[in-house]
């Protein structure tokens, strides 16, 4: 994978993660692709959503670390779970993080992110 790709994935991740989605080109992508294809909105609690993109940001900072070290075998491992959890959440509506959000505040591991 280009280093600038996962770069930008790791910025986007930032953004998302700490406040600043306003500031994320991936979701404003989003956000004109839905308005453009006329797909509606849909409501969804924040928390859950927040929580995987802090997961996801120090998943690929990993990611990006690895491929700045030449890692590749390991980046290959990583980049394979972003795919599969990507692929999970775009075909099947399965966000992973949000699961572990939910099974973490069941538990009362934590009070909220």
């Amino acid at each position: 994978m280009n280093l600038s790709i996962a770069v930008l994935l790791f910025l986007d991740f930032g953004f998302r993660a700490f406040g600043f989605s306003h500031l994320s080109p991936l979701k404003f992508i989003a956000q004109k692709t839905v308005t453009h294809f006329q797909l509606g909105y849909k409501a969804t609690n924040e928390a859950p959503k927040k929580f995987a993109a802090t997961v996801g940001f120090f998943v690929v900072g990993i990611f990006v670390l690895s491929l700045f070290l030449e890692y590749f075998l390991f980046a290959s491992i990583m980049g394979g779970f972003l795919l599969l959890f990507a692929s999970l959440e775009s075909f099947f509506g399965i966000c992973v993080g949000c699961v572990i959000y939910q099974q973490l505040t069941r538990f009362r591991w934590f009070n909220s992110f």
